[in-house]
């Protein structure tokens, strides 16, 4: 009998198995968002630059970066969708992250 053959790839960095739980439908309401996240994403300042956010996401293996100002309070988001619109090619790497967050969150 032939065996199936299998394409070797190269091994992504050794993650911990994800846990799989299965809730009810209102036992999902009751919890909260973070007791299911893997990593928390990013926190960068306001004065950080396009280039350094991008960098922070990238080591993080996140889809996005939340932007805090001086006083360390959430003031906006960077997603891997705001990268793609905005900074791929139309901006250059030192410009300043508050230029493309979304905001409020």
């Amino acid at each position: 009998m032939a065996q199936a053959r299998t394409r070797d790839r190269p091994d992504k960095a050794e993650e911990p198995p994800r846990v799989v739980r299965h809730l009810s439908r209102t036992a999902a309401f009751s919890e909260l968002v973070l007791d299911h996240m893997d990593r928390p994403p990013p926190m960068m300042s306001m004065q950080s630059n396009c280039g350094d956010v991008v960098n922070a996401m990238r080591e993080r293996h996140a889809s996005s970066a939340l932007i805090t100002d001086d006083n360390a309070d959430i003031t906006g988001i960077v997603t891997e969708q705001d990268v793609a619109r905005h900074i791929t090619y139309q901006l250059a790497d030192t410009t300043r992250i508050e230029r493309i967050m979304s905001t409020p969150v």
